[in-house]
């Protein structure tokens, strides 16, 4: 369950971020995400074990410093050592503790019949998967279209009198698709949720339908389709997200 606090805790700094700092409309709204994801996941963390206090308490205000715009380098940096910390987590298997505390007793004492058959570990990967795919997940996707936004920035702009502009790939990255920020997350939990479900055919229609939306606005791309390269490589970066939350998922009910 370490890594399913990990991702809250991640997951739940940058919603906090995201949400309350625009409401509150306060500057330092990544102090806020941090205390927001540290305190969420210190509270899961309770009998879960020193190992998911010492990753909450380390990781969270390291991912809200590298994950600034313009720091590329110390994004991917974070992203990686994110990664990294899964995979240790998963490979120590049977050695890590079984969940306790409060919050697993919130759970258990839960009036839903339907929860009965899901273990609190899946519950919780689930949980932090999806907190992680609002807003973390957008980490992850705008450095995968780091490269392509690095190449149209250099190229040359020019405007109708002849002066050339020229933009920086953090604007690049606002340009090609508008909406994306809003779509990217509602898709990446509803395929969430219909692959949880099973409904694998319903998916393939959400994303032929996600195609046939952008296609008119692909096809009027006059800048050597760099907006299909965009729209491929985001979605891709959001559905490889989606497979691997699904599969953490399949991997706390085994």
């Amino acid at each position: 369950m370490v890594v399913a606090t990990l991702l809250i805790a991640v997951g739940a700094s940058d919603v906090a971020r995201l949400v309350l700092g625009a409401a509150l409309g306060w500057r330092r709204d990544r102090l806020l995400g941090t205390a927001v994801g540290v305190v969420l996941g210190a509270a899961v963390a309770l009998g879960v074990g020193i190992g998911a206090w010492v990753a909450v308490l380390l990781f969270v205000p390291v991912w809200q410093s590298a994950t600034r715009p313009g720091r590329h380098r110390a994004a991917a940096a974070a992203v990686g050592l994110l990664g990294l910390l899964v995979v240790a987590v998963l490979a120590l298997g049977s050695l890590q503790p079984s969940p306790q505390g409060p919050v697993v007793t919130w759970y258990d004492a839960l009036p839903y019949a339907g929860l009965a058959a899901v273990p609190p570990e899946v519950a919780a990967i689930v949980a932090g998967s999806i907190l992680f795919l609002i807003e973390s997940a957008n980490v992850v996707v705008r450095l995968a279209l780091a490269p392509l936004a690095a190449k149209e920035a250099t190229a040359e702009r020019r405007a109708d009198d002849g002066a050339v502009l020229f933009r920086s790939p953090d604007d690049v990255l606002e340009l090609p698709l508008p909406g994306g920020r809003l779509i990217g997350p509602l898709e990446r939990i509803l395929i969430l949720a219909l692959a949880l479900a099973g409904q694998f055919t319903a998916i393939g229609a959400v994303v032929a339908a996600k195609g046939i939306i952008r296609f008119p606005e692909i096809s009027k791309d006059s800048a050597g389709g760099s907006k299909a390269e965009f729209f491929i490589v985001g979605s891709l970066a959001s559905w490889v997200l989606v497979g691997g939350a699904v599969a953490l998922a399949g991997l706390g009910s085994a």
